[in-house]
């Protein structure tokens, strides 16, 4: 997770943690219809889940 944090915020992409046993985690679980493991990246658009990976990804282009 360092270095996905490291990744982002060395390219100036904004991200925001999310606790899995949240309120907020959980309804994000339910939207992507799995829990298969930590951290799940997601790229949203105005609250609208734009596309998810389970780890992250190093190409920066995902974030895109």
């Amino acid at each position: 997770l360092k270095e996905l944090i490291s990744i982002m915020e060395k390219n100036n992409i904004k991200y925001r943690k999310v606790a899995p046993n949240s309120p907020e985690g959980q309804s994000l679980i339910q939207k992507l219809g799995q829990n298969t493991g930590v951290p799940v990246c997601l790229v949203m658009d105005n609250g609208n889940i734009v596309k998810h990976k389970v780890g992250y990804h190093e190409d920066l282009s995902f974030y895109e």
